[in-house]
């Protein structure tokens, strides 16, 4: 396995239109925005199965990875994914979020991958207990969601700041190749004063 770059095939996850992954291009870009810490606490909010918990949690044995997961079928997921992967340094917490990040640690950076329709709400949450200096990062893939974390952020006094990403993946088209392109990607950030 690589150290850096877990390709989405090693990892257990829904399958179709409603198996969402974080693709590891898009992992390692919101990875570098959260400019995690040999020390830091990490909160992975909405993680599905826990692609970005686990690979934050393998670039230091000093991190501390919570990963917060309120689906049944993909918490499943997310504790298979841990144990093969996780090197025992990610925590898998079945709960819906925002409710259940008050008993975890404070964090030096936050990600958040889903919100069950709760984005505000987990933003709002996720900033009031983000240590000074700390560091949020939000995919959003709808313009409905980065519209509202955009606004969510800027709500709780932090200046947002925003990249789009679009990747595109080589496919076999008869004996020849095309590159197929990915849904749009958004990744939302920004740091606590």
């Amino acid at each position: 396995m690589p150290l850096l770059g877990i390709p989405e095939h090693a990892l257990l996850h829904r399958a179709g239109p409603r198996g969402l992954i974080t693709r590891r291009e898009v992992r390692l870009l919101a990875l570098c925005y959260l400019e995690l810490r040999r020390e830091d606490v990490v909160w992975d909010v909405g993680a599905g199965s826990g692609s970005v918990a686990i690979e934050a949690a393998r670039l230091s044995a000093g991190l501390r990875v919570f990963a917060v997961e309120r689906d049944d079928e993909a918490f499943r997921q997310l504790e298979t994914n841990v144990a093969r992967l996780g090197g025992g340094r990610v925590w898998a917490i079945r709960a819906d979020a925002p409710e259940g990040l008050a008993d975890l640690p404070d964090p030096d950076a936050v990600f958040v991958g889903g919100s069950g329709g709760r984005l505000r709400e987990i933003i709002a949450t996720a900033a009031r207990r983000l240590k000074p200096g700390g560091r949020i990062a939000l995919n959003c893939i709808t313009l409905e969601n980065l519209a509202r974390g955009w606004d969510g952020l800027s709500e709780q006094g932090l200046q947002p700041e925003a990249t789009s990403v679009q990747l595109a993946h080589s496919r076999p088209l008869g004996r020849l190749h095309s590159l197929e392109p990915d849904n749009l990607i958004f990744i939302l950030r920004a740091r606590k004063p």
